[in-house]
């Protein structure tokens, strides 16, 4: 069904260790990954970090974090470091890896978000 759904995209059906069943579609403005359930059949969720990627309020991939959060948010370490939106249920910014803007993910409560750091993708979870 997904190869018909984007039938003008490229669609990798993926099964191993990372996911039970994952898919990756591309196109040419990038692409996202699909990660289903234990039934193969639900989505459990939908992650980029295409350049052209942006959320529902406008954010995009390479803006400040700090603009979509503000000064702090709830943020976990996973496959990814993820700061919850506090706008819009389920979306989850992807932090971008930098060297040069050192910060730490509070275990509990809420994580000080530095100006410093920026959207590296975006997560959709059900």
């Amino acid at each position: 069904k997904l190869r018909r759904r984007f039938r003008n995209f490229v669609v990798d059906a993926i099964a191993g260790e990372d996911c039970i069943i994952c898919a990756v579609v591309s196109g040419p403005s990038g692409s996202f990954q699909l990660n289903y359930g234990d039934d193969a059949i639900t989505i459990g969720s939908i992650s980029t970090d295409a350049a052209t990627a942006r959320d529902a309020l406008g954010n995009q991939v390479g803006d400040a974090l700090q603009k979509a959060l503000g000064a702090t948010a709830s943020c976990s370490v996973g496959d990814w470091i993820t700061c919850q939106s506090n706008r819009l249920p389920h979306l989850h910014y992807i932090a971008a890896e930098d060297d040069n803007c050192p910060w730490t993910v509070a275990e509990s409560g809420q994580t000080r978000i530095p100006a410093c750091l920026t959207i590296g993708g975006f997560l959709l979870t059900g």
